[in-house]
């Protein structure tokens, strides 16, 4: 980001306008809002940094209809953010933006990377920047079919040996007569075991996951997945404690972090208040509510297996390179070992920064608070390690 005295950051806050595209049949679900509470969340926060609360920010948000000497209402969620088509993205840079914020589902076919100068129509890739992660590494690593058993595979040195459930794909054509069924059944039975989980290959929060304890479940449940996508997953049910952990790019952070030449890690969140084993979305229940960084006395009850899956996630943000913050799930199996089962290439971003939402945060707020930043400037520091648009084909 720059530094005072030099060129003005001017953020612009962009939100998912349309359905992402099919990936061999399965679609990801979009979320109804389009992530533009989150938008006015941040857009919001930003506007309300001033160089006393935090010096040499110099950046300002830029709106779709309003001028950051005439702001919109804090509660009008549409009014702080642009759309993420071509339209919005040339609106946005018209207006005057050079950071461009996709708080949305980023893929290869994006406007913004999909041919992008005629997105910029005369603008030069150079004097942009994006936050969020590569549109390939999110396409790709989304897929949670896909995604653990690459980071397995890729992992040199072994510390990701053995640190993912067991799972396998079921496909609704290999699935919808009886005795395809009854294989597939058999398959989980062998390999699994039940109680499984059983989830969209790409999901979003915890949207249609469902522990199965017996046949019928998998029946009813599968049925109802495969109106959404043409394959699904099942996996290993993990019953014990679960906790997430964002990770972070190498970069320069404020204090008390510095500078990070590799990927690194958050305080861990523990997660609590399971609804049937499973944690319930943050649109139902507030993180706030079934979630807290974990305490010293937590830490040192297991000092070994904590640091063990902070560095598995840290070295699994390594191998995908990550160039935003991303957030990994863990949770315990019957051994009481931490396994990575979610890889969330897009965390929530939601924070208390508007009048209505003091009590909102997201699992990365809670954990940068427990580090020392409040909101502002856990977002100043993503605005910081943003990508530039020019090197990207």
């Amino acid at each position: 980001m720059p530094k005072a005295g030099s060129q003005t950051t001017k953020l612009a806050m962009l939100y998912q306008a349309t359905a992402p595209p099919s990936f061999g049949g399965v679609v990801k679900p979009r979320k109804e809002s389009g992530y533009r509470d989150s938008c006015a969340d941040i857009a919001v926060a930003i506007s309300k940094i001033t160089s006393s609360s935090h010096p040499n920010a110099n950046i300002e948000v830029v709106l779709p209809k309003h001028t950051k000497d005439n702001l919109p209402s804090e509660t009008d969620d549409a009014a702080w953010s642009f759309p993420d088509t071509k339209e919005g993205i040339q609106d946005a840079i018209k207006r005057g933006a050079n950071t461009l914020w996709l708080n949305t589902v980023i893929h290869r076919k994006h406007p913004l990377f999909d041919s992008y100068k005629p997105v910029l129509d005369g603008h030069s890739p150079a004097s942009l920047r994006f936050v969020g992660q590569l549109p390939e590494h999110s396409e790709d690593y989304d897929d949670k079919a896909v995604v653990n058993p690459w980071l397995a595979k890729s992992d040199e040195t072994k510390t990701l040996a053995n640190g993912f459930p067991k799972s396998l794909v079921l496909s609704q054509q290999a699935t919808n007569t009886q005795e395809g069924f009854d294989h597939g059944m058999k398959q989980i039975k062998e390999k699994l075991g039940l109680p499984c989980v059983l989830k969209p290959i790409r999901g979003r929060g915890s949207h249609g996951v469902a522990v199965i304890h017996d046949e019928e479940q998998l029946r009813t449940h599968s049925a109802k997945l495969f109106k959404e996508c043409p394959e699904i997953l099942a996996e290993e049910f993990l019953n014990g404690e679960e906790i997430t952990i964002a990770i972070m790019p190498p970069g320069m952070f404020d204090a008390p972090v510095g500078e990070k030449k590799t990927h690194w890690t958050l305080p861990i969140v523990i997660r609590s208040q399971h609804v049937n084993d499973i944690t319930p979305y943050n649109g139902v229940q507030p993180v706030a509510e079934n979630s807290a960084a974990i305490t010293p006395g937590q830490y040192a009850k297991d000092p070994s297996g904590y640091a063990k899956v902070e560095e598995r996630v840290r070295r699994a943000g390594e191998i995908m390179k990550l160039r935003a913050v991303g957030r990994i799930d863990c949770r315990r199996n019957h051994e009481g070992e931490f396994k990575l089962f979610d890889v969330n290439m897009k965390p929530n971003a939601t924070g208390p920064s508007r009048q209505g939402r003091e009590k909102q945060t997201s699992l990365v707020g809670m954990a940068a608070e427990a580090m020392g930043w409040d909101y502002p400037t856990l977002l100043l520091n993503q605005i910081r390690a943003a990508t530039p648009l020019e090197p990207l084909k």
